[in-house]
């Protein structure tokens, strides 16, 4: 495999990882402060939202758009938004604490179609033909991995305790 495949491989490696943080996180951190999973629901549902929306008409325009700095926007974006939410989380009321997770949780629905979209069509524009199985191989492997490995890891240890402490630094 070529430089630029390797680089491209530690990106989706650290962009999934840091995907499955936040997807795991949003939800539990919404339900330790409101107790409801009626909140809970809300969350996942903004975050499945954009892939019903925008995931069959973004495939069909993807050829057409530069992927590369496609995939920067939606990384820099999904930096701002959690900046953001940080920010709430340790300035605000309860209850600006949810509406922004909710707006968090959207941004970042939209955002995780278009950047996984062009993900997925990035890999031919930069391996070989004779490449393209291992690399789409390695590419699954990855993204399989970070996505399980985060979940059974956070339920199963004491980790979730640092994201509830980081999280709930603000008191409520």
């Amino acid at each position: 495999m070529n430089n630029i495949f390797k680089k491209y491989y530690v990106s989706v490696f650290i962009s999934n990882l840091g995907n499955a943080c936040i997807t795991f996180v949003l939800p539990i951190y919404t339900l330790e402060l409101t107790n409801s999973t009626f909140h809970l629901s809300i969350i996942s549902a903004m975050e499945m939202i954009p892939f019903l929306i925008l995931g069959l008409p973004f495939g069909a325009v993807i050829d057409k758009i530069n992927i590369k700095k496609m995939m920067q926007i939606c990384d820099c974006i999904r930096f701002f938004n959690y900046l953001f939410l940080f920010l709430v989380v340790m300035l605000s009321e309860i209850n600006f604490i949810i509406i922004a997770i909710y707006i968090c949780a959207f941004i970042n629905g939209i955002c995780f179609v278009f950047h996984s979209i062009a993900e997925s069509t990035l890999v031919p524009h930069i391996v070989e033909k004779k490449e393209l199985t291992k690399a789409n191989s390695l590419i699954f492997g990855v993204e399989y991995a970070t996505n399980f490995e985060i979940i059974i890891k956070l339920e199963h240890t004491t980790t979730i305790n640092i994201f509830k402490i980081f999280l709930s630094c603000h008191k409520i």
